[in-house]
């Protein structure tokens, strides 16, 4: 089981992955134009047991659809892969 800490209404996300350089969440909207997508959640009076907190997104643009994707821990770059094909990165 898991604690929900943060909930961002409204936009389908897919290809999440952690930052380790800054441990900020990224993904791409699932829905439409498949924007890459920072997720914001403020958790500074929050703590375990409160309801989620209520995120934001912060859009960088349109990418390519993708199915997987993470971070690599030596450049920061997002790697993810896309419809079956190659592993692919955007830095």
């Amino acid at each position: 089981t898991y604690t929900e800490i943060c909930e961002v209404s409204g936009e389908k996300l897919n290809g999440c992955g952690i930052n380790p350089k800054h441990d900020a969440i990224y993904c791409v909207t699932a829905d439409g134009d498949r924007q890459f997508v920072r997720v914001q959640c403020n958790f500074t009076n929050w703590t375990i047991g409160d309801v989620p907190v209520a995120g934001q997104l912060c859009y960088f643009g349109k990418t390519d659809g993708n199915f997987a994707a993470t971070f690599d821990p030596f450049t920061g770059d997002y790697v993810y892969k896309r419809n079956g094909g190659e592993i692919e990165k955007l830095n």
